[in-house]
């Protein structure tokens, strides 16, 4: 009976058999720099592939020429200088035979991650049709990752979707968060628009972090490391650790992004809010560290309003919207608030145009500094005159109800913390709330169920966040 090859010697086989085609590879680009691709503005940009071992590799774009040696694994790499937004240019690659890469353009890349309420397209979104039929926008494009768990990280070459320009043609496929958020940067700034959209409905973010960023959180091996330790289904292979980092994010780190967009937390919403507060905060920091380290602009979507049917409290949601709020104390994060844009009956609610304006309009002023209204009103303080509080509230100017009707939404408790609906009234840039159930009020709460009746916004129409306060000033 002959004795099985070592696993050494099979791989040296391996390799050996491969070496002649390594000596003689035609060069190859990594597959992120397809036809009609958008490359980060105003950073180096690395531009990388494979070819022979030692074989000398020029690449050529807008004016700039660039040239190295593949390594001896036959990789190569190339650093573009910083270039302001422009428009149609051809990547070329000359090695021992020639490649080229046509209708590049250079403007700002967002990724554009989470579950299916970022995967939802503009083909199921609210008015769908006549979005499509308008959709003439040659300097936004998208390139969708594919659906992709992996159990170990992923080369890029997993990758072949390729870009496509949005056009009444294809952006019935985009991302429409992502695609109604490129058309008002688009229109506000002038350059062109890269969406890289990697997202897969029904999963938890412990399946979009790193097994090391997952390594650092308390209580993982406990929890998670059993999981890892079974092969699993393909179907359940999304809900596992790290699974949907390795395949669909890894992939993606050498190339360049502006910032990401981020919709995700149904998956997680009937859990612990304290421990998502811990997984998206690590997440912010690990994705930002695995793309070097840059603190680029990492905004996401608080979860909307719903009639959650498996949530007897109907609280669950407030709650972890309050878990998902608490992640902006990570620098250079801003959070959507959509809890008047949702559909009670509904986990998919079809106006995304609203989440993807609010978004844009956080990205404009914090991150290109442009003079926008970015939130709606923002509790800063409370406090007890006599029977009513008094809260007070930040991103108030012109503050109003969208209906003229008295603010909706408002609980008040004493000292037994029995909550009671309130009364309340806008005067300035405060509510002033009461209740004739409470004489000495001791706790506020504003909009603290899955599905809350709200109607507060400010002049530009964006609503008040959620928020709860034990004990306001006296």
């Amino acid at each position: 009976m002959r004795k099985p090859v070592p696993h050494r010697a099979r791989l040296v086989a391996f390799m050996l058999a491969a070496l002649p085609a390594l000596l003689r590879a035609d060069p190859a680009l990594s597959p992120l720099f397809a036809d009609n691709a958008v490359l980060q503005r105003d950073v180096a940009v690395p531009v990388w592939g494979t070819a022979a071992r030692g074989e000398k590799i020029t690449v050529t774009f807008a004016g700039q020429t660039r040239s190295t040696v593949a390594g001896a694994g036959g990789d190569w790499e190339v650093s573009l200088a910083p270039m302001p937004a422009r428009t149609g240019g051809a990547l070329v690659v000359t090695g021992r035979s020639t490649l080229t890469r046509t209708n590049l353009i250079v403007g700002d890349v967002w990724l554009c991650a989470g579950q299916s309420n970022m995967g939802l397209r503009v083909s199921e979104a609210a008015q769908a049709d006549a979005e499509i039929a308008a959709a003439s926008e040659p300097d936004i494009r998208q390139m969708c990752v594919p659906q992709n768990p992996a159990p170990e990280p992923q080369p890029d070459t997993v990758i072949h979707a390729g870009w496509q320009p949005a056009s009444p043609q294809t952006v019935g496929e985009f991302s429409a968060v992502g695609f109604f958020f490129a058309r008002e940067i688009h229109a506000a700034l002038g350059v062109p628009v890269g969406l890289i959209h990697s997202s897969a409905g029904g999963t938890p973010i412990h399946s979009w972090l790193s097994l090391a960023a997952l390594e650092t959180l308390p209580g993982f091996r406990q929890a998670f490391g059993h999981f890892n330790a079974r092969p699993g289904s393909p179907a359940l292979a999304v809900l596992l650790p790290a699974r949907l980092y390795n395949g669909m994010i890894h992939p993606l780190l050498r190339y360049r992004l502006k910032g990401v967009l981020w919709y995700q937390g149904e998956g997680n919403a009937g859990g612990n809010p304290r421990d998502y507060v811990l997984q998206q905060s690590r997440l912010i920091e690990s994705w930002r560290a695995d793309w070097g380290g840059t603190a680029f602009p990492f905004y996401f979507v608080q979860l909307p309003n719903w009639s959650n049917p498996d949530d007897a409290s109907q609280k669950k949601w407030a709650y972890f919207r309050e878990g998902q709020a608490a992640c902006l104390k990570l620098t250079n994060t801003g959070m959507a608030v959509t809890l008047d844009v949702g559909e009670p009956g509904s986990l998919h609610p079809k106006n995304k145009q609203a989440v993807g304006h609010r978004l844009a309009l956080i990205a404009l002023a914090e991150t290109y500094r442009r003079p926008v209204t970015a939130s709606g009103p923002v509790m800063v303080a409370c406090e007890v005159q006599n029977q009513s509080i008094r809260v007070r509230f930040a991103q108030a100017l012109g503050l109003q109800t969208r209906d003229q009707q008295p603010p909706a939404g408002f609980e008040i408790a004493g000292a037994d913390g029995n909550f009671s609906p309130a009364r309340a009234e806008i005067d300035g840039d405060t509510v002033v709330v009461t209740s004739p159930q409470v004489a000495r009020p001791a706790s506020l709460r504003y909009a603290w169920a899955d599905n809350p009746t709200v109607n507060l916004c400010n002049a530009a129409g964006l609503p008040a966040a959620p928020f709860r306060l034990d004990q306001p000033a006296r």
